[in-house]
């Protein structure tokens, strides 16, 4: 009587080896999202200090997170170690940008974004890596 294999057949989340040379593309459009664009809105002075407050730290760059991280983990599967680049250059921007916060109320606070970026990242790459499972992938 022959044994059946005790091979797992995987999970429910593809999964892939990080590759900076496959991730660059989406590296680059993380800093273009977090640290060129926020930008413009600084040369804008204060109304464009108001609409980055507002609408960038709460809202866009959690939504940036998601697309940019399900994007890269439905082409090259999850890998632990894109989300913690993307929460990290993520998090960067908010020392550098958001003036309010950094002077207001200090670190406490950035490593508070850093820690909700970083659920969001990992959060989003897994259902990348899901989609990608369910795609045949």
């Amino acid at each position: 009587m022959a044994r059946k294999s005790l091979k797992k057949k995987g999970g429910p989340i593809a999964t892939g080896k990080f590759s900076m040379d496959d991730s660059k593309m989406y590296v680059a459009i993380g800093l273009i999202c977090f640290h060129i664009l926020p930008l413009f809105f600084v040369f804008m002075g204060q109304a464009g200090q108001t609409i980055l407050m507002t609408v960038f730290l709460t809202t866009l760059n959690p939504i940036l997170i998601f697309c940019i991280c399900c994007f890269h983990a439905c082409r090259l599967g999850f890998c632990v170690k894109f989300p913690l680049i993307m929460g990290v250059v993520s998090s960067l921007s908010i020392l550098m940008y958001y003036n309010g916060i950094a002077e207001g109320m200090g670190l406490i606070t950035c490593v508070l974004f850093l820690i909700v970026y970083m659920i969001f990242s990992f959060g989003s790459e897994a259902v990348g890596g899901f989609i990608k499972k369910l795609m045949g992938g």
